[in-house]
């Protein structure tokens, strides 16, 4: 991936994180919360952020029927290997 791009996806990921622990800060602001950007396989670093943590909550992406049955594979590996408990928070409607 050239240099550039790995900035720009940085800077986005960043964005994202930022907005999102805004929003946490608005609707609980009594429930300590903590984002980064990192960099790794999804499903190893989450596991590895999870080690000494309360709760993970992690997404899941819901693609047709069928899927939206099932974990997606990352959240999957979340929930089966990390040392305490994981939410797995489906996709909103819309």
């Amino acid at each position: 991936m050239a240099p550039g791009i790995f900035d720009a996806l940085s800077s986005v990921a960043e964005k994202i994180v930022a907005e999102a622990l805004e929003r946490v800060k608005e609707l609980a602001p009594d429930l300590p919360c903590e984002g980064a950007v990192l960099q790794g396989w999804a499903q190893a670093v989450l596991v590895e952020e999870a080690q000494g943590a309360v709760l993970v909550v992690v997404g899941r992406r819901g693609q047709g029927a069928l899927a939206s049955l099932l974990l997606g594979s990352v959240s999957r590996h979340v929930a089966d290997h990390a040392p305490c408990p994981v939410v797995v928070v489906p996709p909103l409607d819309r």
